[in-house]
């Protein structure tokens, strides 16, 4: 015999039902609840077009200034103690260093270091001759730099290529690709990183909300299967 035969009516069946789903929601939090960004951080990156201006590759909103172009070192307003290093040796007139020089991000192949006023970029290359090992510069203009850094827009998640169509977007985790040089079609593109804020303790903020729910969700459920009948 069914619930209603029971005299449960459809009214109590909605609200057995209602309950059964809030529950199971609860219970399978974890699934989504980052998605929900209760700690309130945020990224927002805008899409702007990437050009050569007076020598320099230059992006149409900066964005924030710790935000150089990856695979381009130096290349942002705030630049880091080996930069600084580095750039001081170029500016002297010296393109082989001491492989051991400081803090130079390994990934970078090529550098921006202006040269008398003049931006100049340079491809970085190891060179072991004699058993020493340094790194050599090598003057670059900088549209080779910005043909070999670019990444085809196809090689993009769907979610980004979805981000270039409406301009930006937002997240509660930072962009990898922020900065990263974008080739579409004939131009090129850049997510720039515009703000950035954190206003809790981050993951454990939703690890707490979470184990939360689980429990809430759990409680609810065994008030569900009580009220069931036999």
């Amino acid at each position: 015999m069914g619930l209603l035969g029971r005299g449960w009516s459809p009214t109590k069946r909605q609200r057995l039902g209602l309950r059964l789903a809030l529950a199971v929601l609860l219970i399978v939090n974890p699934v989504y609840i980052g998605a929900l960004n209760l700690d309130l951080s945020g990224y927002r990156y805008s899409v702007e077009p990437v050009s050569i201006e007076d020598g320099r590759i230059t992006v149409a909103n900066e964005g924030l200034p710790d935000s150089p172009f990856t695979y381009i070192d130096c290349s942002g307003w705030q630049i880091s103690t080996g930069c600084a290093y580095e750039r001081s040796r170029v500016q002297a007139g010296q393109l082989q260093l001491n492989a051991t020089y400081p803090n130079i991000r390994g990934d970078a192949q090529f550098a921006y270091h202006p040269v008398d006023g003049q931006p100049t970029y340079y491809q970085r290359g190891a060179d072991r001759t004699g058993g020493n090992s340094t790194i050599t510069l090598e003057p670059v203009d900088a549209q080779t730099v910005l043909d070999s850094v670019a990444v085809s827009e196809s090689r993009l998640s769907l979610r980004l290529r979805a981000a270039l169509l409406v301009g930006g977007l937002r997240t509660d985790e930072p962009l990898s690709e922020a900065n990263r040089i974008i080739a579409t079609g004939d131009s090129y593109v850049a997510f720039s990183e515009t703000e950035r804020r954190s206003v809790s303790s981050g993951e454990s903020v939703e690890t707490g909300l979470s184990v939360l729910g689980v429990l809430l969700g759990t409680v609810l459920l065994r008030t569900v299967y009580r009220r069931l009948p036999e």
